[in-house]
């Protein structure tokens, strides 16, 4: 369900799947924050490097992604918890 108001922006019950991605391949933005801020940059030309994502929720869904996104998750905290330790 959308609605359109004044400011003519879009107005949802949801937050849209959308994740954005730095340059260095980091999280930077999700949902609508992650939209205005490509936006944002897309009008500055300044997205060169930078990654969104739209609609990914469903390939969640099957298992190769499933596993490839664990895979991720591993290495990102194997990354994390050794950068603490030093």
């Amino acid at each position: 369900m959308y609605l359109q108001s004044w400011a003519k922006t879009l107005v949802s019950l949801k937050t849209p799947t959308v994740l954005l991605l730095d340059p260095d391949r980091k999280f930077h933005a999700f949902g609508y924050e992650a939209e205005e801020k490509y936006s944002d940059l897309l009008t500055d030309e300044e997205a060169d490097g930078w990654a969104l994502f739209r609609r990914f929720k469903m390939a969640l869904y099957h298992t190769e992604v499933r596993e490839l996104i664990w895979k991720l998750v591993i290495i990102t905290l194997i990354k994390v918890t050794f950068c603490s330790l030093q």
